[in-house]
């Protein structure tokens, strides 16, 4: 590919924004077209054009690719779904969590991007990035993104009932509470396989089936149930 490729960015979603504002901090040039926009899309890819990259819902990427097959013929289609495998594109998934505030561009350039194992190199796709990157196969997928899932989404689940508790059971300022979540993700930042501490760390067990006894009713009761039998298997 030619070092000096053209992109059509599809999409209006929190992810097409934030990949604008990293392609800006770069300076890589590239057009921009979603629905609502006075150009048709013919027009938009009617240029040299020759990645699309294709910003949209997973459920929306193969049917759209589909309908603009004419229009979109002899393009290269990168998608940015962690869960999604298709011929129609290729897979380029940014292992990073989106809010709605837009981030640093030294940020951006941390984020580490999985490749799908028959797509490009990233360095093919994108040249004038130099973020860490992986590949992986078809068939695990499913698992990265299973992964991906737990250890954000589940985690924040998990912060969000202790923000919530803390500051209606016992009137804790969620300001006061942060030093604790920043020691704890600064202890894996440092040491993920020793990070743990608590009393599965130090072998309570009564203390644990007393924390067990306090959620009788909260079906949170189950989670911590949960997390004891898996971090015993693993003792195992």
């Amino acid at each position: 590919m030619s070092s000096k490729i053209q992109y059509l960015l599809i999409g209006n979603g929190r992810l097409a924004k934030h990949l604008v504002k990293y392609l800006d901090d770069m300076n890589i040039s590239f057009i921009r077209w979603f629905r609502g926009c006075k150009a048709y899309l013919c027009e938009a890819a009617a240029g040299k054009d020759n990645i699309i990259l294709l910003a949209v819902s997973d459920s929306a990427i193969e049917p759209f690719i589909k309908k603009n097959r004419n229009i979109l013929r002899n393009k290269t289609i990168v998608h940015f779904s962690g869960a999604l495998y298709t011929p129609l594109a290729y897979g380029c998934h940014p292992l990073m969590t989106f809010s709605d505030k837009l981030y640093e561009k030294e940020f951006y350039q941390r984020i580490l991007f999985t490749l799908d194992e028959d797509a490009p190199d990233f360095n093919e796709l994108f040249p004038e990035l130099d973020n860490p990157n992986i590949k992986i196969s078809s068939d695990s997928k499913a698992k990265y993104h299973s992964l991906c899932v737990m250890a954000n989404n589940f985690t924040s689940l998990l912060w969000r009932k202790f923000f919530v508790e803390m500051n209606e059971s016992f009137n804790a300022d969620s300001s006061w509470l942060i030093p604790f979540l920043e020691r704890t993700a600064q202890n894996i930042t440092e040491d993920y396989k020793g990070c743990l501490t608590g009393p599965l760390a130090r072998g309570d067990y009564e203390t644990v089936e007393m924390n067990i006894k306090s959620l009788s009713g909260d079906p949170w009761q189950n989670v911590y149930k949960s997390f004891v039998e898996i971090y015993h298997k693993k003792e195992e």
